[in-house]
């Protein structure tokens, strides 16, 4: 059997940061600020320990889920226009 090469262009990413440096990612900007403050809350992820990881990362899924069901109540009823 072969070994795979371990400098696979997938692992060498034009811009992409270096492995184990957190510094170089930053959050998506949607333009919600909502969904912006939920989402810089993941920036430090990889720091983390995985236990923490975790209620970080269900903290935040809750967190849009919120959002986009605040958001459903602001939309006319089905059939009928704004």
């Amino acid at each position: 059997m072969s070994e795979l090469p371990q400098d696979t262009p997938a692992d060498q990413g034009e811009g992409a940061p270096e492995p184990g440096n957190p510094a170089g990612r930053q959050p998506p900007v949607t333009g919600n600020r909502l969904v912006d403050e939920v989402l810089a809350g993941l920036g430090d992820l990889d720091e983390l320990p995985v236990g923490e990881r975790l209620e970080r990362l269900t903290a935040a899924q809750q967190g849009l889920a919120e959002i986009l069901d605040g958001t459903r109540a602001q939309l006319p009823p089905h059939g009928e226009q704004a």
